[in-house]
């Protein structure tokens, strides 16, 4: 994963959403706020050009940052911090000193449960980024183990299978695509929200796709568009199917067909305007789009 997507992930969990002067402690969630924001302030010049951002602009983001985990302890604010602390050192390349700071928030902000998900993943990839990925593969099981139904666990199941797949290793990827399926399908039972299962869904999905199971991928979207219409997930089901029939299967109709489907019941999708053309095109008689 790319560093500058490393940094806007880690600094889209830490903007505070408040402005105003700092208060001097952490009397209550506002004063926090102020402290995160005021810290978030000295950070915003490394933004630029963090890898040739001067050592004293790094030195006192991190003071900042340090300081509102030591006035807020135990609060989502000072999790935060300690996220940015880390993502200042991974931007840098100071591997060790961000897995150090990443770990400190999934050891100690485990109730903030996709945050410290987000930092145990944030440990692996510092350790990938070493050459160090059977290393890093038992940090990212550590997911599994104590944060398995956040959605940062089901994210880094698959990308753990298609990590193993770009290695070329196909026995180790088969493996971790079933666990990941097996860990999927017992989410889905669990799932609290409509939003959630079809998420979870969506997961299987992209597995069975990944493994070239057209018909189960397929069957798997289907699920979604009719069990889950009122997710955001349904409308993208219906197009994910379209282009499976149209670029794997070759079958057109089916495609136009589901694609038909699709602006139908969400018309005012954005995906209903991407189809819209081909569909034109083949009701004015014109050759289908490739």
């Amino acid at each position: 994963m790319a560093t500058t997507q490393i940094m806007r992930r880690i600094l889209s969990l830490t903007v505070a959403v408040v402005v105003g002067l700092g208060m001097a402690g952490c009397q209550d969630r506002y004063a926090a706020e102020q402290l995160l924001w005021q810290a978030n302030r000295k950070a915003a010049p490394l933004q630029r050009d963090i890898k040739q951002a001067a050592e004293a602009d790094v030195l006192a983001a991190v003071e900042a940052y340090r300081h509102v985990v030591d006035r807020c302890p135990g609060m989502v604010e000072a999790a935060k911090a300690q996220m940015s602390m880390g993502g200042i050192y991974y931007g840098r390349e100071q591997y060790d000193l961000s897995r150090q700071a990443f770990s400190e928030v999934s050891r100690k902000y485990g109730q903030f449960r996709e945050m410290a998900a987000s930092a145990q993943f944030m440990v692996g990839q510092s350790l990938e980024r070493q050459d160090k990925w059977g290393d890093a593969v038992r940090a990212y099981e550590e997911i599994f183990l104590n944060q398995p139904w956040t959605m940062q666990a089901m994210r880094t199941r698959l990308y753990v299978a298609e990590a193993w797949d770009r290695r070329g290793d196909r026995e180790a990827s088969a493996k971790a695509y079933d666990r990941a399926l097996k860990a999927y399908h017992e989410a889905v039972k669990a799932a609290p929200t409509p939003e959630l299962a079809s998420q979870t869904y969506g997961f299987i999905a992209t597995v069975h796709e990944r493994q070239q199971q057209w018909d189960k991928a397929l069957e798997t979207y289907r699920t979604i568009a009719e069990q889950y219409p009122n997710t955001s997930k349904a409308p993208v089901a219906l197009f994910a199917m379209g282009a499976l029939y149209k670029s794997r299967l070759g079958q057109m109709d089916r495609a136009i067909e589901t694609f038909r489907e699709l602006t139908k019941q969400y018309p005012e999708h954005f995906l209903t305007r991407i189809v819209q053309p081909e569909l034109k095109a083949r009701d004015e008689g014109g050759a289908p789009q490739q």
